[in-house]
């Protein structure tokens, strides 16, 4: 004889539409119709006894399902004593083929029970299939559903603005993964911002500090082109060798860069992000030729910053990256009568400022012709900034080598 014909739930053909959010009972008992096997179902072939549910999304984000009542986000109201799995498929085609998230047991479930979540799109049809792992059993219970929007910076186009520093507390739960996203770690559940720097010189972006493997892209317009990508910090940067994400590169004041940040193989969860213009001594010669200007730029806003400087007249020109050349620093006698007694004596005081709100100091403004009996010789100068805040300076503190060539 022909096998009885399938009840609801016995097969996707039947599945029973879920209630979302809210619960949706199970009973496998008199089953017949094998469904396709899941990966983590324990079982060596198709599951007679899977229940099938399906439900149609209302929007773009992540749902999570779960059959257990410890689960946090979809509590399922009532444990069933038999070991199950669940697992979600793509509902386009019936049976499926695409399968979506697959789990047995799961940390606020135990062993027994499971929880898990998968990306949806509103409008699409999605199968959740539950059975008992490793054998074929029936199994009753009920099933929880509910959806997580995806946050309103899931896209480029809807970025968050930055603040300058560190921006605690942001998360990218139930955010999709965009088209383009970032080209290195196998970025997946971006979300968006936006910063637009002061400065023109490298800007220093980091995750230091999140609760999960970050991924870290900028670009410099939305569906522009990539300007730095980092996956786990290098040796260099404020959390070296970690799971966290570290770029820094050039950037051009009033130009808007976009930040996308996301996990690795879309690990989600709470992360920070910390976005700043990197201190620096600025030397310029406004006024040719002999005139001089030393300033500093991004510093810490309102922190007390010391200056040292050197004269190089056997290297002019060697590049900032260099190590410092021949000179004496911190009051030992530098030559030219102490670079023209500390570069003519304050106002403006030159080896110790105040920074500004901004981190600015203009540190010396020297006319034309002030410096002449220095032209062609190379100073060299590097900057401290105690915190207001500490006291201290951190490495993020401390400026770069920097050289001038006087004209």
């Amino acid at each position: 004889p022909a096998p009885p014909p399938a009840g609801p739930g016995d097969d996707c053909s039947v599945a029973v539409p879920m209630v979302v959010p809210g619960l949706t009972p199970f009973n496998s008992a008199g089953f017949t119709a094998p469904g396709p096997q899941a990966s983590c179902s324990g079982i060596g072939g198709p599951d007679v006894f899977d229940v099938w549910m399906s439900f149609v999304a209302t929007s773009n984000g992540v749902a999570v399902v779960s059959n257990c009542p410890g689960s946090s986000l979809a509590p399922a109201g009532f444990a069933t004593p038999a070991d199950t799995y669940l697992a979600a498929w793509d509902g386009a085609t019936c049976p499926p083929s695409t399968r979506l998230a697959c789990q047995d047991g799961s940390p606020q479930c135990g062993t027994a029970q499971s929880e898990i979540s998968f990306p949806i799109t509103a409008g699409a049809a999605y199968y959740v299939q539950v059975g008992t792992w490793g054998s074929a059993s029936p199994a009753s219970g009920a099933v929880s559903v509910v959806e997580i929007p995806a946050p309103s910076d899931d896209e480029c186009a809807g970025a968050s603005p930055l603040a300058y520093g560190l921006n605690p507390g942001l998360s990218n739960v139930a955010a999709t993964t965009s088209s383009p996203t970032g080209g290195c770690g196998a970025m997946g559940a971006d979300v968006w911002f936006s910063f637009t720097p002061v400065c023109t010189g490298p800007l220093v972006i980091s995750t230091c500090g999140s609760g999960f493997d970050t991924v870290l892209a900028v670009f410099d317009a939305c569906g522009g082109n990539q300007v730095a990508c980092n996956d786990d910090a290098g040796a260099a940067g404020p959390c070296p060798s970690t799971l966290q994400s570290y770029v820094t590169f050039q950037a051009v004041a009033f130009q808007t860069y976009f930040i996308a940040v996301g996990g690795f193989s879309g690990q989600t969860g709470a992360f920070d992000l910390d976005v700043r213009c990197t201190y620096l001594h600025r030397w310029s010669t406004p006024n040719v030729p002999g005139s001089l200007r030393l300033e500093n730029v991004d510093g810490p806003p309102g922190a007390v910053a010391y200056s040292a400087v050197t004269l190089d007249l056997l290297h002019p020109g060697l590049p900032a990256a260099s190590t410092f050349p021949n000179g004496w620093f911190y009051g030992v006698p530098i030559g030219f009568a102490e670079v023209l007694a500390q570069l003519t004596q304050p106002p403006p005081q030159p080896f110790l400022s105040l920074l500004d709100g901004s981190g600015y100091s203009l540190n010396a403004n020297l006319p034309p012709g002030a410096v002449s009996s220095l032209l062609g010789a190379t100073l060299w100068s590097v900057g401290v900034a105690l915190d207001p805040a500490t006291g201290f300076a951190s490495i993020e503190d401390v400026t770069a080598p920097t050289a001038s060539t006087i004209l």
